[in-house]
């Protein structure tokens, strides 16, 4: 075997020994777990646990990937796919970015030393994401590592970048626009980088690399759309999309507010709580033309400011989540890793510097403004955004190991230059590392304590097999469900009363197995084997209400209390005593 071979074949078993370290330490230690009822619903659409076979109208993420997932379920039921899938996404991403950092050095000690670095890195900044699995972050890590690939190729497009970006599309589309600025900006930057920038050959070469992003985009789309063409689930979309923006973007005004306006649409108090509480799956009336037009009055109605005084807090709020800490670590880290751009830059007297640090500072304020505008920027947006601009970074720290291998003692100097780098990012990791192992420890106990009861409630609905089950939903915001221990992809016989896949074909589907005739949830809930679960002390005086409005006087009485950790979730029987005469 050849030197080149072997240091190929070397690369591959340490890339791949870091991986299986970094998931050896996370399940040794801690547990997997989805990390959102979001995540979880996803999970249990295209496992067939939601609607009771496996569906591939997973609704968040794109129809092609949602197929191939509900397929291998319908294959191998037992199988924690979904899982196996989104956990396999950051094994691929990190053994990619691994293997190939690790072509840039030749000593094995030095190799295993940028290895160790890298997992310290990744423990200290990922360990949180790794083990606490959220689609979207998901998405995103493939978005960076595609713009790693890209910015430390030595020769022809990469072929895996373009599949990883176009995979980010299918996951979730909306985390890809997000990171558009960033993979534009790679592509600009390894485009600057060859000695004859307009050349035909570079020409093709990076147009072709847009366009074979653009095609797989456009192909996946086009699936997605033919998928969902159904009147139902077109129907079923234009509800969600009204609904996303009614809680996501306008909100709505409180009834006492707009008495007028509710009173126009046709929505009486009682259903304006039931948007308030996200009950309002309860009730059909509730439709995505009612919500378009709470939409369209919330926009008209509401008080805003200038876009100057907006946009003069956003930038303020900018500096401060750069240089303060509240986004610590992440923000400190990628400080220090443009400080050691410059500092390589410098070592490698590399003028284009000057106009490439001001450029791609330009281009990650476009995504960051723009989700503070929107006032939209949890964890699980911020991380990844702070996640591809140091991968970027390190990816051009990288590049610069290319550099003026013609003098040998510059070269030297770069070498010492990039292992100081690669000393102080360890380093930055092991300070870290205490910090982030305590909090997931400390989470994972909260978990704990939350999920025993929504655990203990799922036995007791699996002893019950020929009743249903609709939840509070704001009784069961906070339960989380683990993707591999005790794993069960059998059909639920429970869903929550509101949330995004409310009114769709899907959950119109669940219930057929416990009553043939499509009925609402309404109806459903009057049936002798369906029931209503609550907290204990929740508020449940809103169905009176709404059955009153329906003309009907029903009882709600307890049957039974489900208790775990503290927490106790009641089953409640609805019976109708009586109807009213208007």
């Amino acid at each position: 075997m050849n030197r080149t071979k072997y240091r190929l074949h070397l690369n591959s078993v340490l890339a791949l020994c870091l991986v299986v370290c970094l998931f050896g330490i996370a399940g040794l230690f801690f547990d997997f777990y989805y990390d959102l009822n979001d995540d979880v619903l996803i999970k249990d659409i295209v496992s067939g646990a939601y609607s009771g076979s496996p569906d591939a109208h997973s609704i968040q993420m794109l129809y092609p990937v949602s197929f191939i997932i509900s397929l291998l379920y319908t294959i191998l039921p037992v199988m924690p796919w979904q899982g196996l899938f989104l956990c396999g996404c950051h094994g691929i991403c990190f053994y990619l970015i691994a293997k190939r950092s690790l072509s840039f050095t030749g000593k094995t000690i030095n190799k295993i030393f940028l290895l160790l670095s890298e997992g310290v890195l990744v423990i200290a900044l990922f360990l949180w994401e790794l083990v606490m699995v959220q689609y979207t972050v998901t998405s995103a890590l493939l978005a960076a590592c595609a713009c790693f690939l890209v910015f430390t190729q030595k020769n022809d497009v990469n072929v895996a970048a373009i599949i990883l970006v176009i995979l980010t599309f299918n996951i979730r589309s909306e985390m890809l626009l997000l990171m558009s600025p960033f993979i534009a900006l790679t592509g600009i930057l390894k485009w600057s980088q060859e000695k004859t920038v307009f050349s035909l050959d570079n020409v093709k070469k990076y147009l072709g690399l847009i366009a074979a992003i653009l095609l797989g985009m456009g192909l996946s789309l086009l699936i997605d759309f033919i998928a969902y063409s159904g009147t139902e689930w077109k129907t079923f979309r234009d509800f969600f999309d009204a609904r996303t923006r009614v809680y996501d973007y306008t909100w709505y005004p409180p009834y006492e507010e707009a008495k007028e306006f509710y009173h126009e649409i046709g929505l009486t108090e009682v259903q304006v709580e039931l948007i308030d509480n996200y009950n309002f799956g309860l009730d059909e009336a509730i439709d995505a033309d009612a919500l378009w037009c709470i939409t369209e009055f919330a926009e008209k109605n509401s008080v805003r400011r200038p876009l100057t005084e907006r946009l003069k807090e956003a930038i303020i709020d900018y500096k401060w989540r750069t240089f303060h800490e509240q986004d610590a670590p992440y923000n400190f880290i990628v400080l220090a890793a443009y400080a050691m751009v410059i500092g390589l830059a410098i070592v490698c007297k590399d003028k284009s510097a000057i106009w490439k640090l001001p450029f791609m500072w330009i281009f990650r304020t476009i995504p960051w403004m723009y989700v503070i505008l929107a006032k939209r920027v949890p964890p699980r947006i911020s991380h990844p955004l702070y996640y591809i601009e140091l991968i970027i970074l390190c990816a051009w720290m990288f590049s610069y190991s290319e550099k003026n291998k013609e003098s040998e003692d510059r070269h030297g100097g770069l070498r010492s230059s990039f292992a100081l780098c690669v000393a102080l990012l360890f380093v930055c990791g092991i300070i870290q590392l205490p910090k982030v192992w305590q909090n997931l420890e400390n989470e994972m106990f909260r978990r704990e304590s939350v999920n025993a009861v929504m655990q203990k409630f799922d036995a007791y609905a699996k002893a019950h097999p020929d009743n249903y089950y609709y939840m509070d939903v704001y009784s069961t915001v906070d339960f989380s469900e683990k993707m591999f221990q005790n794993a069960d992809n059998s059909h639920k016989n429970y869903d929550i009363l509101g949330g995004w896949a409310s009114g769709s074909p899907l959950q119109k589907q669940a219930t057929v197995a416990f009553h043939e005739d499509m009925l609402s949830r309404a109806e459903l809930l009057l049936l002798d084997n369906f029931y209503f679960v609550a907290e204990d002390g929740a508020d449940t005086t809103f169905l009176e209400a709404f059955y009153r409005g329906q003309g009907m006087e029903i009882s709600v009485s307890e049957k039974e209390q489900i208790t775990a950790a503290n927490k106790t979730l009641c089953i409640y029987k609805l019976d109708v005593v009586g109807n009213i005469i208007n």
